[in-house]
C-alpha cells in the first residue's frame, strides 16, 4: 500500500495516542416525535454492527456547529443551520477496537425528518430508523418498538448500541419528550 494512500493516511492520523473528538448529533422532528438512527454496518472503522446517532470526528479548526451540519449532510443528506442546535453531554469511549473517542453529543430539530432523510453512505449504514423518542426508556422497550425503516434494511441481528451510547441517548430522548410533549 503506497504511503499515500488515504486509508492508510486516516489510519496513520487515528493511531495518534491520543483521544479524537467526535461530533454526534440526534436529529428529531418535534412533530411526529421521532430520531433519526444510523444502523452502522461492517464498512465502518469501529462500533460495528450496531445502531447510533449521526457522527463523525471533528475536523482540524472546524467548529462544534459546522461539524454536527456537515455530519447531518454526509450521512443523512439533511441540510440545516445549527441555531437550534442543543448540546447535551460529552463522554469518552475507549472500546475494544483500538479508538480512543471523546464524543459530544448534541440534539436538533428537524421538521419534515422522515421526507428528508437518505442514506448518504450505504458503503457505511446498512438503514436510517426513525426511532419513537419515547421507546429510549429501556434498551428492551427500544427494541421492542416498531421504528420505521426509511432507507436500506436492517440486518438480522439483534438491535444494539455501542457500550455507553444507549444511556446517553436516553438521557438526551428523556430530555426532548419532557420539552416537545
Amino acid at each position: 500500500m503506497p504511503d499515500n494512500d488515504p486509508a492508510l493516511v486516516e489510519k496513520k492520523h487515528l493511531a495518534e495516542p491520543l483521544p479524537h473528538f467526535v461530533v454526534m448529533v440526534l436529529p428529531y422532528d418535534p412533530e411526529t416525535k421521532k430520531a433519526a438512527l444510523l444502523w452502522r454496518g461492517e464498512g465502518v472503522r469501529s462500533a460495528k454492527n450496531c445502531m447510533s446517532a449521526p457522527s463523525g470526528l471533528l475536523e482540524h479548526g472546524e467548529s462544534f456547529e459546522s461539524g454536527i451540519v456537515r455530519e447531518l449532510y454526509e450521512e443523512l443528506g439533511v441540510a440545516e443551520l445549527p441555531e437550534n442546535c442543543s448540546f447535551h453531554t460529552v463522554y469518552r469511549s475507549i472500546n475494544g477496537d483500538g479508538f480512543d473517542w471523546v464524543i459530544g453529543v448534541w440534539s436538533l430539530p428537524v421538521y419534515g425528518l422522515a421526507e428528508r432523510v437518505k442514506n448518504m453512505e450505504p458503503d457505511k449504514h446498512d438503514a436510517i430508523v426513525l426511532a419513537d423518542l419515547r421507546s429510549f426508556f429501556s434498551i428492551d422497550e427500544f427494541r421492542r418498538a416498531q421504528h420505521q425503516v426509511v432507507d436500506g434494511k436492517l440486518p438480522d441481528l439483534p438491535i444494539n448500541f455501542s457500550p455507553k451510547l444507549f444511556p446517553v441517548l436516553r438521557r438526551v430522548a428523556t430530555q426532548l419528550v419532557d420539552e416537545i410533549f
